[in-house]
């Protein structure tokens, strides 16, 4: 930059050396004549300054400031933001260490429980949800049992066998040899007398168990021959109860059957009556 400036100083000085060297003459009219080189020379000069000043704006690129129309300024608009803290870091959790107890602090505390007592708690009683209802179970079925059907009761006639019944009968009294002979001996006729009662000792018949569980009653007519010592000859079922348990059970209770001889005129003889053996549940 210096250098420059001196160039332009040795140019600029070059034409006043030059102008000076020039001799003018005196006078108005030598005045008048000097007046044209004067114009020359400033014209010179300001052509050095015009091209001195676009040397100078071609070298430092120099953009003049236009007054007139000066370019659109442009806001800019600055906001000044804190910057946020940093998050604090997390305080551990510490838990408190219990409270060591001594003995003033323990009186106290015990005579402050004292003299405040607490009220106690209401007691909740729990609600107790009802029990649910049982479903009501169907009835089960229960078959009827046949019931058996007894015969209307007659009552017994002694009627006279007729010969001929007298001969079955004879036939089915199964009698020892022994005492079919006596019985001959001491007795005219063999058949034995249908006679209402015979003083007999019958024992209580045994219930049968089946019989009790299906609650089976009734009544069993059981027709006796007994010889005229007093034993039994023989037994049949005169007419059943409709269970064929309870007449095996009779029949059992006939066969240990004791009766006295039956006497007529004097004299023992062979009978033949009818027992009833009588089955009833006690309620």
């Amino acid at each position: 930059m210096k250098a420059q400036r001196l160039m332009l100083k040795d140019r600029i000085e070059v034409p006043e050396r030059a102008a000076t060297a020039v001799l003018l003459p005196a006078g108005p009219a030598a005045a008048k004549k000097d007046y044209r080189p004067r114009l020359t020379v400033a014209a010179v000069a300001l052509a050095h300054l015009a091209l001195i000043a676009a040397a100078i704006t071609h070298t430092t690129q120099y953009r003049p400031l236009d007054i007139i129309n000066p370019a659109e300024q442009t806001s800019v608009q600055v906001t000044m933001v804190e910057q946020p803290q940093p998050e604090p870091p997390p305080v551990p959790l510490v838990s408190e260490a219990p409270p060591v107890l001594t003995a003033d602090n323990s009186e106290r505390e015990v005579a402050q429980n004292e003299s405040a007592p607490v009220a106690p708690a209401p007691e909740i009683k729990p609600e107790i949800p009802p029990p649910p209802r049982p479903k009501p179970k169907p009835a089960p079925k229960i078959k009827p049992t046949p019931q058996p059907v007894r015969e209307p009761s007659r009552p017994v006639t002694q009627e006279k066998p007729s010969p001929v019944q007298n001969a079955k009968v004879a036939d089915r009294v199964a009698i020892p040899a022994a005492t079919q002979g006596e019985m001959l001996k001491s007795v005219p006729n063999a058949t034995p007398k249908n006679v209402s009662t015979v003083g007999c000792q019958v024992p209580a018949p045994d219930y049968p168990r089946k019989a009790k569980r299906l609650q089976e009653e009734g009544e069993v007519l059981i027709r006796l021959i007994i010889n005229a010592n007093g034993t039994l000859s023989r037994g049949e079922v005169a007419r059943s109860s409709g269970y064929e348990d309870l007449d095996q059970a009779a029949m059992a209770a006939v066969s240990r059957i004791r009766c006295n001889p039956y006497v007529e005129n004097g004299q023992a003889i062979s009978v033949m009556t009818v027992q009833p053996i009588t089955f009833k549940l006690s309620r």
